[in-house]
């Protein structure tokens, strides 16, 4: 569709979500965009806010976790077909800040995630080890336990892990720019902060 508009341009993207996660994705239109923004995500320069539903009831309102984060692979020393990730510390370094928002009467906890640092599948594995995996989440399952497959099919509840938020330096203007989706059906707390 950009190329009937832009003359042949085609999307690059700047960096990735993990699958069945929804929100904020930034994707450029041209190679010059493209090189200034995603050094930024490299650089962690970027303001990321995740949102998240998690099973069970989070006994702290905030948390800083910084478990290191490996190929779960390497760790279990088993082969693991999903490409799954785990907590060791000979990971790679690995931050995310946590808030509780809301703890909900069926077991559940609305929590905001800042990742720190950009592991794949940080967040999903920083609640996981720290026992409130996400709801939703086929890959990081209760007790510890890790799944047979990472994607769902159309049929499947949805993840809740959504991208909220997103802040970096526009391209054009070269001063801060924020994205934002609407919180998604999942997030029950209609407070916007």
């Amino acid at each position: 569709m950009l190329e009937r508009y832009y003359d042949g341009e085609k999307l690059r993207v700047a960096h990735r979500l993990d699958a069945n996660t929804t929100g904020v994705a930034v994707l450029c239109r041209t190679a010059a965009a493209a090189g200034f923004v995603q050094p930024q995500f490299e650089r962690r320069e970027v303001k990321k806010l995740y949102l998240a539903r998690v099973s069970g009831t989070i006994p702290w309102d905030e948390h800083r976790c910084d478990l290191s984060i490996a190929h779960a692979s390497d760790v279990m020393k088993r082969r693991l077909s999903v490409g799954a990730r785990v907590t060791c510390q000979s990971g790679q370094e690995a931050r995310t800040d946590f808030k509780v928002i809301q703890r909900l009467p069926d077991n559940t906890t609305l929590v905001q995630a800042i990742p720190l640092t950009g592991r794949t599948n940080q967040i999903r594995v920083h609640c996981w080890s720290l026992g409130f995996p996400i709801v939703g989440d086929l890959l990081y399952l209760q007790d510890r336990q890790i799944g047979e497959q990472q994607t769902h099919t159309m049929t499947d509840p949805p993840m809740c892990l959504h991208a909220h938020r997103l802040t970096f330096c526009h391209p054009d203007c070269k001063t801060p720019a924020t994205y934002q989706s609407p919180p998604p059906k999942w997030w029950v707390d209609n407070s916007e902060e």
